[in-house]
């Protein structure tokens, strides 16, 4: 049997089995669009890879930590009840593109500082992971949308150092001077994770370090003892 999981709406997950008895629904399965594969039996727990891979990887670890069970089905790639005239991974590939294009090109338009060079720099590296993939994960759409909404909500900043983490996800860079250090990288919509650098603000000449995982409105709260936003606002 091949169900779709209805609780991810932001990555088409699949569960694989031939029965269906209370011990394998939603326990057998693999994260199509995510950046982690993933397997699960009654008996192990079995983590495929922390990056987008081929289907064939896909199939070999499936079939690698299934194959004795009579409870799991490995399709073929050529026999995947999903299967139209593109792979489930091409397609999901194309969605993702289509939706980048859209957000980027609202961007691109905006009255949002830096709208133009910002669309440019990640419709770069979208592009460059997407001619990488498998060996790098393509640009997460979720991400780019707690960017945007971040970068919207803000107010104006200096133009960042913008890259892509090994998962896909978005993350923005400001470093005026040795000791000053602002990293957001975005998960998703909702969630980013921070890392500030800082003269301390009892000892301003030790640095302070400080790191966290938090919901994107909280970012300022959370730099606001180091002040790290006065120093990345744009004057202009």
């Amino acid at each position: 049997m091949l169900r779709q999981h209805k609780d991810r709406p932001n990555c088409e997950t699949y569960i694989m089995a031939n029965r269906c008895s209370s011990q394998l629904v939603g326990m057998n399965h693999f994260v199509i669009s995510g950046d982690l594969f993933e397997a699960t039996s009654a008996s192990e727990h079995a983590t495929f890879s922390e990056r987008s891979a081929g289907w064939g990887d896909v199939q070999s670890f499936l079939v690698g930590h299934f194959s004795g069970s009579e409870d799991v089905t490995v399709w073929g790639e050529n026999t995947s009840p999903l299967q139209t005239s593109e792979s489930p991974f091409e397609d999901l590939l194309e969605r993702n593109r289509k939706q980048r294009e859209r957000l980027l090109g609202v961007l691109k338009v905006s009255d949002m500082p830096h709208a133009e060079r910002i669309a440019g720099r990640l419709g770069f590296l979208a592009t460059a992971a997407d001619d990488s993939y498998p060996d790098e994960a393509p640009m997460s759409v979720s991400s780019l949308e707690g960017f945007l909404g971040f970068w919207r909500d803000s107010k104006p900043m200096k133009y960042p150092d913008i890259t892509l983490s090994p998962r896909g996800n978005i993350r923005v860079q400001w470093q005026p001077e040795r000791t000053r250090h602002l990293a957001i990288e975005f998960l998703n919509r909702g969630d980013a994770k921070v890392v500030v650098f800082a003269p301390d603000p009892s000892k301003p000449k030790k640095i302070a370090r400080a790191a966290a995982t938090a919901a994107i409105p909280s970012i300022a709260e959370i730099v606001q003892p180091y002040k790290a936003f006065d120093w990345v606002k744009d004057a202009r």
